[in-house]
């Protein structure tokens, strides 16, 4: 049976992306963003982006249960095979960015004795930070997060890319259904400890407790979402909301915090299952607008720090009036990284094909 395309994905990546690239980062940076202040709307602005980058990971491992478990399960796809389908969508952009971020860095303090962006020598516009992200490697496995991030953005896809390992290697070890699950709370169980008591060892850092309790959460999810879709897609819609009330209810009486784990699992499943059990939201993710915004989110969200760093070194390197953290300089830079976005997938999407094409002629 073909599975089905869930379109209300792409509100939650473009809204995510958007809150992560034009307003946090760009608050954190600039100190700017329209009708928003870094004293009265930092904890906000800090919880919107916890969440959102929450709903990313398990945005990917919703999407990855439903793509590839049966594939996995039936041996009809190798290990090598799973990892170089991740790789080759996920790292010629990554690699790309991290270049032009770097570019943009250096040339930056060698012209103008400072970085663009994000300007300390604290690791992360270092040879190896640049190094580690080519690798993917910048996160999880000898630091937390950003430390040697020279694109910030690209710890997550290093933790992302854990993520997917685990999940290839739950599915062939555990033949059963409810041995694999069981496998998965596991891991989420993991990701809940070292979210509490950071380890600081490779593969048990908070930066890889945010990815497997997020990541195998949206596994569970799809299961869920599987079950009740050929039953009555509305009782989804039902328990999202169920779900968001819980959330609601407990962080008003003071039981949960902004940052609590659990919380943000609860909050995210319920937005969620709300927005793929009601068709109102699917008729409206099928906008060719929203569409083409979702497919150019990810992208958007990986080139938006690059995006910055370009901005300011045209700013200096022009002489330009400093207009960067006004609403209409922040426009701009917004549409800037838009259209680089777009250019970038286009160029990938374009060398991706002529390598292809090269590969086949040679065979």
């Amino acid at each position: 049976m073909k599975k089905p395309y869930y379109y209300q994905l792409n509100l939650i990546r473009i809204v995510a992306a958007a809150i992560i690239a034009f307003f946090f980062h760009y608050m954190i940076i600039f100190g700017y963003a329209p009708g928003l202040t870094i004293e009265k709307n930092l904890d906000a602005l800090c919880f919107l982006i916890y969440m959102a980058v929450e709903a990313f990971f398990t945005i990917s491992g919703f999407v990855m249960y439903y793509n590839y478990t049966t594939k996995i399960e039936e041996e009809k796809l190798g290990f090598r095979g799973f990892l170089w389908g991740r790789v080759k969508r996920i790292y010629p952009t990554m690699i790309l960015s991290v270049c032009v971020m770097a570019a943009a860095q250096w040339f930056g303090k060698a012209m103008f004795g400072q970085y663009c962006i994000l300007n300390s020598d604290d690791g992360r516009n270092t040879i190896k930070a640049f190094l580690l992200s080519v690798a993917g490697v910048n996160s999880g496995w000898i630091c937390n997060h950003d430390q040697y991030s020279i694109n910030g953005v690209t710890w997550f896809i290093s933790i992302l890319m854990i993520c997917y390992v685990l999940f290839y290697g739950i599915l062939r070890l555990a033949k059963q259904r409810w041995k694999q699950n069981v496998c998965f709370v596991i891991v989420q169980l993991i990701g809940i400890l070292v979210l509490w008591h950071p380890l600081n060892l490779p593969l048990l850092y908070e930066s890889c407790g945010r990815g497997y309790l997020d990541f195998f959460c949206g596994v569970l999810l799809a299961q869920i979402v599987e079950q009740l879709q050929e039953k009555k897609a509305r009782i989804i819609g039902i328990l999202g909301i169920v779900l968001f009330a819980i959330y609601v209810i407990v962080f008003c009486i003071g039981k949960v915090t902004l940052w609590d784990t659990a919380g943000s699992v609860v909050l995210n499943s319920g937005i969620l299952m709300i927005l793929l059990g009601y068709p109102l939201f699917e008729k409206i993710a099928k906008n060719r607008f929203i569409s083409y915004a979702g497919n150019i989110s990810f992208d958007i969200y990986l080139w938006n720090l690059p995006t910055f760093a370009i901005a300011v070194l045209i700013v200096r390197g022009l002489n330009l009036p400093y207009i960067i953290n006004t609403f209409v300089g922040w426009i701009l830079v917004v549409l800037f990284n838009i259209v680089i976005a777009i250019v970038g997938k286009e160029i990938v999407e374009i060398v991706q094909k002529t390598v292809h094409e090269r590969m086949t002629d040679n065979k």
